[in-house]
């Protein structure tokens, strides 16, 4: 069985170690935990205890060449975890230890092979959260982290997706309410040079070359293939120009109505005003993202529309694009990793 604990994440981290002192304790002893980063729902494990690590391979059905990333406290931690940091990695830690920035590093000796999957490599990140925070406290480590969620499936934002995906699976689920970014951290490789980004998410790209003072390389590819976040056929809407996007959407949309699949149109507040009144989408399911003048809102948004939908059991699921620029960048690459078919031009593939 798995034991849900609500917590405030408004409380400090003094206070949270002790609320959370029991789940602290298992998880030195070895069990496994969900709770909320600012990003999303993350699942962690003692990184120095070897069945806990393989339990949260197994649990998940995460790759075995997919090295889990460490929560740490502070900047401090990452100097038994790693070797060779740089200059440029350690401004990085300076402006974005706490927060959304998972940095690659060379490890030091002290990090087990099975969390780093067998490489040189490691990945910190200190979250910007106290309910996390409070737990590496109370365990006196780091703790491995990935998201809370099935392999390749979407990233829960909430406590009730971590039940649905894991319920019933670990021990523990410390409900802290809503993710407030929604999607997961920026990943950059500081072991290359250039420095190379490999997940783009809240800390954008040029944050994070005024703060090295360097260009960074982006692999374009890095989560191409590996994500399906729901069972629904996902299409991803993504022309230039409203009216072409909308008629893209409602054509799309009728043309598998009429073969009697099940379909629901995920877009912004813009395109909803267009859409809501069409008597043809009527037996569609419509929801918002919001504004595109909200970027943010956007991505703490998108997960929990897409699980929604994933639950109604629908046949397809249409979501159209948002602008690149910001955290809309990272928006646009799980978006297009995650869809079967990438519209590009109206009324085709």
């Amino acid at each position: 069985m798995t034991k849900v604990i609500k917590a405030d994440p408004n409380l400090t981290v003094e206070a949270l170690t002790e609320a959370l002192e029991e789940v602290a304790k298992a998880l030195t002893e070895g069990s496994l935990a969900a709770f909320p980063t600012e990003t999303v729902y993350g699942l962690g494990c003692n990184p120095f205890n070897r069945r806990a690590v393989e339990r949260l391979y197994e649990i998940k059905g995460r790759p075995k060449g997919r090295p889990l990333p460490l929560l740490v406290l502070s900047p401090d931690q990452v100097d038994e975890l790693a070797t060779e940091i740089s200059d440029a990695a350690r401004k990085l830690m300076e402006r974005f230890f706490p927060g959304a920035l998972t940095l690659i590093l060379r490890r030091s000796s002290k990090v087990p092979d099975e969390v780093c999957a067998y490489t040189d490599k490691v990945g910190v990140r200190c979250p910007k959260h106290n309910i996390p925070l409070a737990l590496i406290k109370a365990c006196g480590t780091p703790l491995a982290t990935p998201s809370a969620n099935l392999s390749g499936r979407i990233s829960p934002t909430d406590a009730g997706e971590v039940i649905r995906q894991l319920g019933g699976q670990i021990e523990y689920v410390i409900d802290g309410g809503k993710t407030s970014i929604g999607i997961e951290s920026t990943v950059i490789d500081m072991t290359v040079d250039p420095p190379k980004i490999l997940r783009l998410g809240a800390i954008g790209v040029e944050e994070i070359e005024t703060v090295i003072g360097k260009g960074v390389e982006i692999d374009e590819g890095a989560m191409t293939g590996r994500y399906r976040p729901i069972h629904a056929r996902l299409i991803l809407v993504d022309i230039d120009g409203r009216e072409e996007r909308i008629k893209a959407l409602k054509e799309r949309a009728a043309n598998f109505m009429e073969a009697g699949c099940s379909v629901c149109l995920v877009v912004t507040d813009e395109t909803m005003q267009a859409l809501h009144t069409d008597e043809a989408l009527s037996k569609a399911l419509l929801l918002s993202l919001g504004s595109e003048r909200n970027l943010e809102g956007i991505a703490a948004s998108l997960y929990e529309r897409i699980a929604f939908a994933d639950k109604e059991k629908l046949d397809v699921v249409l979501v159209e694009a948002v602008p690149r620029h910001g955290i809309g960048a990272a928006i646009m690459q799980r978006l297009t990793s995650a869809a079967h078919e990438v519209i590009k031009v109206s009324g085709s593939e």
